[in-house]
């Protein structure tokens, strides 16, 4: 049972990943146009 769910949680814990590093470059490229537009 636990190798069967390792795998779901290792992908869970990248996919987490990828959309938190998402997330800072949508909030760093905001910033920067916000920057530029002020």
């Amino acid at each position: 049972m636990r190798a069967t769910t390792l795998p779901a949680h290792i992908c869970f814990d990248v996919q987490c990943m990828l959309l938190l590093m998402d997330l800072e470059t949508e909030n760093r490229i905001a910033s920067v146009l916000l920057r530029e537009a002020a």
